[in-house]
C-alpha cells in the first residue's frame, strides 16, 4: 500500500462518531405502536396502513433532527439495495469510488444487512465477509451514514481515517446491502397480518422494533373478497413431439380445456413445462389455477412426450479397390456425420463385402436408426476397382464401364478436398474448345455458386475455389456443362 503524503480529514459528524465511538451523535429513539388495528379492504381490494395509524407516542426529534417513522409489512422491508465501491490512488491520496445507495421515493433506509470494507467475496449482488480482510467498524460506519436517509454516497478521500487498513498492500472494496421501508404499506388479502414500526434519525440512530397486529377484513360489498371457493379445473393431458433440437416447452393453455371460477381466474401455471429426450414417455404434469381471491386448485395430467423426428443422414459414396479379390466396407466409410435430435442407436449398410463380380458402380443403402426407433435411409454409389486377381470377361466389361465413368467424372471434373470443410479446389478439363459452365446446386436444385461461365480451350485445365464456409452442411451437386455434355460431381460439405 502506498504511503500517504497528505491526510485529508474531510470527516462528517457521522464519520467522527463512527471513529471515536463517542455518544456525541448518539440518541435514544423509541418506537411505540398500538397493539392492534383493524382495517377493511376497499372496492379495489386494498387496505392501506400508515405510520400515523400505528404510532403511539414514538420519539419525534433528536439532536440530529426530525425522526422518520417507517413500516415493515409482515416483517419484511419494502426492498433492498446493494452497492460496491473500489478504492484507487489519486496521486498519493487513497480515494474510495462509491458506492452510492438510493432508496425509492418516499422511503428511507432502516437496516444495513451487510457492510464490509476490505476484500469481501462478491457474487453478483451477493456479498460475503472475507475474515482475512475486513474493517471491524464497517457496519457501524455505514449505519451512521445511511439509516434514516433515502440516499448516501460513500465516495471520498477519508478511507484510511475511517476504516484503517485491514490488509496492507491490497486493493480494497466497500460492499453494502441495505433495506428500506416506507411510511405506509398496502394489504390485498383479508386475514391476520402484522406491521412493524421503526424510527430512525439522520445520524443513523435506530429504535427497537414495535409490532402491531393488523386484522384485514373483507369488503362485504365485494363477494369475491369473501370467496373461499377454488377454481373448477377442466384439464387433460396430450401428446407432444420433441423439436429438432431435442426439447419442447409447453404452456398451461396446452392442458387447460376451460377452467372457470366464480370470481375469475387470475393465473394458470404448469410444472414441469420443459421436456427433453430424457423425458420421452409419460410425464406427470401439475396444472394449477389461482382465482382473483387467492384460492387455488391443482390437477395432475399426463403429457406423453414422443420423438417423431427421423435421423438426418449425411452420407456420400466413394471409390475403392479390391485387395486379393475382395473388399469389405463399413458404415463409417460412407457416413459423414449423420445426426439425430435424441441420439443415433445404429448405422448399418445394405452390403459390405465386394468381389470381382462387383467391379464397377454398386448401390449401397445406409440406414440410420435413432433411439426412438425412427429410421432414415439413403442410397449412395460405391465404385469397386478390380485388382490383379480379377481376369474374367465380366470383370473386363465392368472395368470398361468404370473407366468410362472415371474419364467422364474424375478426369473432367474434380474436387479436392471432398468432403469440404472450408474450401475445395474445383478443376475441369474440356476435350475441345467451346463454352463451359460450372455451377453448384443444393438438394433443392437451387444454384448456390457459379464457379465458371465462359469460353474454354480444349485440353486445358481450369481451376476454381469453392468456399464451403458459406454453405450449410450437406450434399451438393457440382455440374459441368460443355460441348453438349453434362458431368456431375457429388460434393459433401461437412460442418
Amino acid at each position: 500500500m502506498q504511503a500517504h503524503r497528505y491526510k485529508h480529514l474531510l470527516l462528517s459528524c457521522a464519520s467522527l462518531f463512527a471513529l471515536s465511538g463517542s455518544a456525541v451523535a448518539q440518541s435514544t429513539i423509541v418506537a411505540s405502536a398500538v397493539p392492534s388495528l383493524t382495517v377493511t379492504l376497499n372496492s379495489s381490494n386494498q387496505a392501506v396502513v400508515t405510520t400515523t395509524a400505528v404510532n403511539n407516542g414514538s420519539t419525534t426529534t433528536t439532536s440530529c433532527g426530525p425522526v422518520t417513522l417507517s413500516l415493515l409489512k409482515d416483517g419484511m422491508p419494502a426492498g433492498t439495495v446493494s452497492g460496491l465501491g473500489s478504492e484507487f490512488y489519486n496521486g498519493n491520496i487513497n480515494t474510495l469510488d462509491g458506492p452510492t445507495l438510493t432508496a425509492p421515493m418516499s422511503s428511507v433506509f432502516v437496516n444495513v444487512d451487510f457492510a464490509s470494507y476490505g476484500t469481501p467475496f462478491v457474487n453478483g449482488n451477493t456479498y460475503t465477509v472475507n475474515p482475512n480482510c475486513n474493517a471491524a467498524n464497517s457496519k457501524s460506519y455505514v449505519e451512521s451514514r445511511l439509516l434514516g436517509r433515502s440516499m448516501a454516497s460513500f465516495a471520498g478521500t477519508d478511507v484510511f481515517e475511517v476504516f484503517g487498513d485491514p490488509c496492507g498492500g491490497q486493493k480494497k472494496q466497500l460492499a453494502i446491502t441495505a433495506a428500506y421501508a416506507m411510511s405506509q404499506v398496502t394489504f390485498t388479502t383479508a386475514g391476520p397480518h402484522t406491521v412493524t414500526l421503526i424510527a430512525t434519525d439522520a445520524c443513523g440512530n435506530k429504535s427497537t422494533a414495535a409490532t402491531t397486529n393488523v386484522t384485514v377484513l373483507p369488503n362485504v360489498n365485494n363477494p369475491c373478497q369473501n370467496d373461499t371457493q377454488p377454481p373448477t379445473i377442466l384439464a387433460a393431458g396430450f401428446i407432444v413431439g420433441l423439436e429438432a433440437n431435442g426439447t419442447r416447452t409447453i404452456e398451461a393453455a396446452d392442458v387447460d380445456y376451460g377452467t372457470t371460477d366464480n370470481c375469475g381466474v387470475a393465473s394458470m401455471t404448469i410444472s414441469p413445462r420443459t421436456f427433453t429426450c430424457a423425458n420421452i414417455g409419460p410425464n406427470q404434469v401439475t396444472f394449477t389455477a389461482t382465482d382473483n381471491a387467492g384460492n387455488s386448485a391443482s390437477q395432475t395430467v399426463t403429457v406423453l412426450v414422443v420423438d417423431n423426428t427421423a435421423p438426418r443422414i449425411l452420407a456420400a459414396g466413394f471409390r475403392t479397390q479390391l485387395q486379393n479379390g475382395t473388399r469389405t466396407i463399413f458404415p463409417v466409410d460412407i457416413d459423414y456425420g449423420s445426426t439425430d435430435n435424441c441420439g443415433i442407436a445404429s448405422v448399418t449398410i445394405s452390403r459390405n463385402t465386394f468381389t470381382c463380380a462387383n467391379v464397377g458402380p454398386n448401390p449401397v443403402t445406409i440406414t440410420v436408426r435413432d433411439n426412438s426407433g425412427n429410421v432414415s435411409t439413403q442410397t449412395v454409389t460405391v465404385i469397386i476397382d478390380a485388382d490383379a486377381t480379377c481376369t474374367n470377361s465380366n470383370v473386363a466389361t465392368r472395368n470398361s464401364t468404370t473407366e468410362a465413368l472415371a474419364a467422364e467424372d474424375d478426369l473432367q471434373l474434380q474436387a479436392y478436398p471432398n468432403p469440404i470443410t472450408e474450401q475445395s479446389a474445383i478443376s475441369f478439363r474440356a476435350t475441345q474448345a467451346g463454352k463451359a459452365q460450372v455451377k453448384v446446386y443444393n438438394q433443392m436444385g437451387k444454384v448456390v455458386a457459379t464457379l465458371y461461365d465462359g469460353q474454354v480451350e480444349g485440353n486445358r485445365l481450369y481451376s476454381m475455389t469453392l468456399n464451403g464456409g458459406s454453405l450449410l452442411g450437406g450434399v451438393y451437386n457440382c455440374q459441368l456443362i460443355t460441348n453438349g455434355k453434362v458431368v456431375n460431381k457429388r460434393l459433401l460439405v461437412s460442418k
